[in-house]
This record gives structure tokens, sequence and C-alpha cells, in this order.
């Protein structure tokens, strides 16, 4: 005997064509985003970086296995490398010696991407940004945003 399934189940709106991706589709547009990011070369251009930065470890090196300074200095290496059309740096500065923070700063300067960088370093900031904007909630309740420009 067969069953026919409970009326509730006909009322489901059932997928069509125009609502579920093409599986072409959904691998095109990750492949383009891949490219994008840089990911082909990635393993071509990252030793170079690391060696600019003085790091001699593999890709496959474990971040736990690294000093504050040496994970400070493959975080860097990762800015370095990364390809986007617009990069978010929180507090970038911490953990780095001079070196690293010259590098830094040539790339946030060379930056053609849009940046939201959030530090307390203020002569990094004077270096780096052309427009601040402070948020400063804890000291002015009655104050949303303030903007330096």
């Amino acid at each position: 005997m067969r069953r026919t399934p409970p009326r509730r189940w006909s009322a489901l709106p059932q997928p069509s064509s125009r609502t579920t991706p093409d599986a072409g589709d959904a691998y095109a547009q990750a492949l383009d985003h891949w490219l994008a990011t840089g990911a082909p070369d990635l393993e071509d251009r990252a030793p170079a970086t690391l060696a600019e930065l003085g790091l001699k470890i593999g890709l496959d090196t474990e971040m736990t296995s690294l000093s504050g300074g040496r994970a400070a200095r493959v975080a860097l290496a990762a800015l370095l490398l990364s390809r986007f059309d617009i990069v978010l740096l929180d507090e970038p500065t911490n953990d780095l010696d001079l070196d690293g923070l010259e590098r830094l700063e040539s790339f946030v300067r060379g930056l053609r991407a849009g940046v939201v960088l959030v530090s307390h370093d203020r002569e990094f900031l004077a270096r780096c940004v052309t427009r601040i904007v402070e948020l400063d909630l804890a000291q002015h309740p009655g104050r949303r945003l303030r903007r330096r420009i």
C-alpha cells in the first residue's frame, strides 16, 4: 500500500531554477574571488615577502610555535601579500619593531584600497592617514561621533 504525504508538505515551495544557484555559477564566483585575492601566485610571492621581513620559516609553520614578535611579522607578511578592496587594521603596530613599523607605514601609505585603521599610536596615524574619525562614547555619552578631517 502506497502512502501519500500529508497535505501540508505539498504547500512547501518547490525549488526552481530561478531561485537555486547553478553549480557552475557558484564555482565561477568562487574562482573569481580566489583569483582576485591573489591566491594563485601566493606560494610564489610568499617566500620573498617572508625573507624581506627576516623570517626564515615555511608556509606550513604553525603560528603557535612563533614568538610574539615573529607572529606579528607573519601577520604583517599576510597583510603585505593580501589583495583586497578594503583593509581593516585593528592596532596593527602592536608587537612590531621599528623595521616592521616602517614596512607597515609604507604599505598603508601605498595602498590604493580603502583602509579602516584603529590605533592608539598617534605618531603612526599622523604619518599614515588622511582623515580621522574619533569615537569617544565613554567620555561624552550625549555625543555619538566626533569627526576630525
